[in-house]
């Protein structure tokens, strides 16, 4: 007699209960019967063509892929649907969740080469439903299956991208601040957290984005359910580059390519309600979009336009009241007149407006700077400098 072994997975461990055979590893069930023609030993004598059927296998693989699935037990999940890639290779089901569950254990390191992963999976896994499945209905469930779990996944991989950018800068987008002397010591560490955070966003947002345009290429356009696939897709692509906007006031695409998939969507989806705020330079028109943009709290684009002083700008409110006429007479006439002053001046107007773009319209920001910047004016005030209305010096 040969040891009972589950036909599914390999295991060995079967266990019977209730007057069945069920195996731990699987859950796959056999009957009295079924266990004892797996354990027979010898050789069959068989004539002719012999065609073995593997369906019920690999519904009963496929059953317990999705049970696995559904309670997040990511794991049986994998090893299921590597069974049924192996017996079958032309399974889109198993081609596209071997990529997109391996997402759910990557590493901060891996987020955008998982997004990648999805990205180049998708043609392949539409192509697949394409030579595969013939009954329409079964095709936009399997199309509308796909376009979810894209989005699901690319939610995912964002917010494992903001957690991972806050770590990088401990939470709050700033790693340390100095004195008003020293202006901001690590800012190029937390510019280079949120350059990598917006590379990662780009392919992120870039899986709805060939999602969508996947629908287009493989699917019949006329029809009103892939068009709105297609359309929902293209509004989750401006979504998640809007999500990264209302954290970080910076667009992760252009204003021509969102132009392009708002029009896309709109003119499939025309019911879709459109307001947002433009990708614009100065983010100060609106436009209609599938996605709400929030615009720049209005003394952050106050500071940004004023030509100076962004920081001090952003505590006190106005570019011009007598603490910012101070610092700016004490910038013109002191500053500016040393080497050192100007290379100062210069750093200065290269960081502030981003910092202030970032965080200016936040109380702690305010706060912070606050306290320094009164000490450093009454310091200044004490020494003769005025705090009179005040035209800015050319230098």
């Amino acid at each position: 007699m040969k040891q009972l072994t589950c036909e599914m997975c390999g295991s060995i461990d079967l266990v019977k209960n209730e007057g069945v055979f069920i195996c731990q590893n699987c859950g796959t069930k056999y009957s009295v019967e079924e266990a004892k023609k797996m354990m027979i030993e010898g050789t069959v004598d068989v004539q002719g063509i012999v065609k073995i059927d593997a369906s019920d296998d690999l519904k009963k693989l496929y059953q317990a892929a999705r049970n696995a699935r559904e309670t997040s037990d990511d794991e049986t999940a994998l090893r299921h649907y590597e069974s049924i890639s192996a017996k079958d290779p032309d399974s889109w089901e198993a081609m596209f969740y071997l990529v997109v569950l391996k997402t759910n254990s990557i590493k901060n390191s891996e987020i955008a080469s998982a997004a990648v992963s999805v990205i180049n999976s998708l043609d392949r896994v539409f192509q697949l439903i394409n030579k595969n499945i013939t009954d329409e209905t079964e095709k936009k469930n399997a199309v509308k299956e796909i376009t979810e779990q894209c989005y699901d996944t690319a939610t995912w991989l964002a917010s494992a991208s903001e957690n991972f950018y806050k770590t990088m800068t401990k939470g709050n987008g700033v790693m340390a601040l100095t004195g008003i002397g020293g202006i901001i010591s690590s800012v190029s560490s937390t510019s280079n957290a949120l350059t990598e955070n917006k590379n990662r966003f780009v392919r992120i947002a870039n899986i709805m984005c060939v999602c969508g345009n996947a629908i287009e290429i493989y699917c019949d356009m006329e029809d009103d359910d892939y068009k709105e696939y297609a359309a929902w897709s293209w509004e989750k692509f401006v979504e998640i580059d809007n999500t990264h906007y209302t954290s970080h006031f910076s667009h992760v695409f252009d204003d021509e390519t969102l132009a392009k998939y708002k029009n896309k969507s709109s003119s499939l989806n025309p019911t879709t309600e459109t307001t947002a705020t433009s990708t614009s330079a100065n983010n100060s028109e609106t436009e209609n979009s599938s996605v709400t943009t929030p615009p720049i709290n209005s003394k952050t684009e106050d500071t940004k336009n004023s030509g100076g002083c962004y920081v001090a700008t952003a505590v006190y409110g106005s570019y011009d009241c007598p603490q910012v006429w101070t610092l700016r007479r004490f910038r013109d006439y002191t500053l500016a007149e040393t080497r050192r002053g100007r290379a100062f001046i210069k750093t200065y107007y290269a960081i502030s407006p981003t910092l202030v773009k970032w965080f200016g319209h936040t109380n702690w920001f305010k706060r912070l700077w606050k306290k320094r910047l009164d000490k450093m004016v009454a310091q200044l005030q004490s020494k003769g400098v005025e705090n009179t209305p005040y035209e800015d010096k050319n230098w």
